[in-house]
């Protein structure tokens, strides 16, 4: 692993959302060109098996498996909560409404 320079560490996306200003207020960052680099492609005979790709995947990748998920930043309950929803009933589908909002709030804010 490498560490980025700080130039490259400055150039980042504050994540809100145009409707939830809690979201805005946990300080949340993203970086601006999020990318996956264990991507093999194979060309001319040859695998290479850390070739970058960004772009495609941005909005859910970043919300959902970056900020979300429990094997990563598992902010999924305290933005329930921040939210003002049910999160002690599985069955108030609480987590698809944190799912759906903090897509909406990457999506806004890379657009932004």
């Amino acid at each position: 692993m490498f560490e980025l320079p700080g130039e490259l560490q400055r150039m980042t996306v504050d994540i809100i959302h145009p409707t939830i200003p809690a979201i805005g207020e946990l300080g949340l960052k993203w970086y601006s060109v999020p990318s996956i680099c264990s991507f093999m492609v194979e060309a001319g005979g040859i695998q290479y098996t850390a070739a970058p790709i960004a772009g495609f995947f941005q909005d859910t990748e970043v919300s959902i498996m970056d900020l979300l998920a429990s094997s990563r930043y598992n902010l999924t309950e305290t933005i329930g909560r921040l939210m003002n929803l049910d999160v002690m009933v599985n069955a108030s589908y609480w987590r698809s409404t944190v799912g759906q909002e903090m897509t909406r709030a990457v999506y806004e804010s890379y657009k932004a």
